[in-house]
């Protein structure tokens, strides 16, 4: 099962790079960057034209990843919109699925198999759908939709505390669309769950810190793994986003400024903390865990929408969500 999330710019109206939770206003968008819905202003496709005024940004931001620049994270193409998996992966490594009401799939993975399995999966479908893990500006993409009027107009999506890591909350489907129903980011059923608890989401990011063993391992460094051959490891492609950074937690976060929305700079105040939207955890990579995460598991606290964490990307319970690119 999976949602679609259509092309679209956004502003931040209130709260950028703040520790209260802001506003975001959504204009969608045609392929040639018309407004569709009467918005007004100055639209801007490259991240580093926007600029700021009292927390408030200025322009319009295509946002990239619908575009076809990788190294905005991007590129796929100029994309009408994209589908998310509308809950946390879920079957086997054999038949890998998206339904509602069963355990996520986790099975102590690697990042790098999760990586490689969800390219390899076309869901029994003829047409290749591009079939990938997330990246961080998928999750943004997804959160700032999700944080506008067109989602749950800026309350708090609620965390999936199920023990069982079951998908939507519930081995019960009816509760899931029902009394659970707030835990997806339209707060009804047709929303995208579990990005609020579940389990934490291994996502397509990574800081590339050279000479790190854990990263080497458990990224890959192969051909076509996350982290690559040496020539790939600080290379942003459609499938994965490249962090710049030396292991140094505040310094790499702040260099992460230039990325745009991804949920990380825009939406906290500072590093190693809890200070991103709604008091979620803001933690970023260090020279041991390169490997970045989202969402945050049924039990911990400062989890939601927003929250970042890093890992070393090894044998865990982690999941991640599947996007198609169409």
């Amino acid at each position: 099962m999976f949602v679609w999330i259509p092309r679209y710019a956004y502003k931040i109206t209130s709260g950028y790079h703040t520790a209260n939770t802001g506003t975001i206003e959504i204009a969608f968008l045609d392929t040639n960057n018309n407004f569709l819905n009467g918005e007004t202003g100055e639209l801007v496709e490259e991240p580093s034209k926007v600029t700021y005024t009292n927390n408030v940004q200025n322009q319009w931001l295509v946002h990239p990843a619908f575009t076809s620049k990788a190294e905005n994270g991007g590129g796929f193409g100029e994309l009408e919109g994209m589908w998310v998996g509308k809950f946390e992966a879920t079957g086997t490594k054999q038949k890998l699925t998206v339904k509602p009401g069963v355990p996520s799939l986790q099975q102590g993975e690697s990042v790098n198999e999760f990586f490689k399995l969800a390219q390899k999966s076309n869901f029994e479908e003829k047409e290749n759908l591009k079939s990938h893990m997330a990246k961080h500006s998928e999750w943004g993409m997804t959160a700032y939709l999700a944080h506008s009027k067109y989602g749950v107009n800026g309350k708090k999506v609620e965390k999936n505390v199920d023990g069982n890591y079951c998908t939507g909350g519930s081995n019960i489907k009816t509760k899931i669309y029902t009394s659970n129903k707030l835990q997806s980011t339209t707060a009804n059923a047709t929303g995208v769950y579990d990005m609020n608890g579940g389990t934490w989401e291994f996502v397509a990011a990574y800081t590339n810190i050279k000479n790190n063993s854990s990263l080497l391992k458990n990224g890959g460094t192969q051909k076509g793994d996350l982290y690559g051959t040496e020539e790939e490891r600080n290379t942003n492609t459609e499938y994965k986003m490249v962090y710049e950074g030396t292991g140094e937690q505040v310094d790499d976060y702040e260099k992460a400024k230039k990325y745009k929305g991804d949920g990380i700079y825009e939406t906290s105040a500072k590093v190693n903390s809890s200070t991103s939207w709604f008091l979620a955890g803001s933690t970023f990579t260090d020279s041991s865990y390169p490997l970045l995460v989202r969402s945050g598991e049924n039990n911990s606290t400062a989890t939601g929408l927003f929250y970042f964490g890093r890992t070393s990307g090894g044998s865990t319970t982690y999941s991640f969500r599947i996007v198609l690119a169409l």
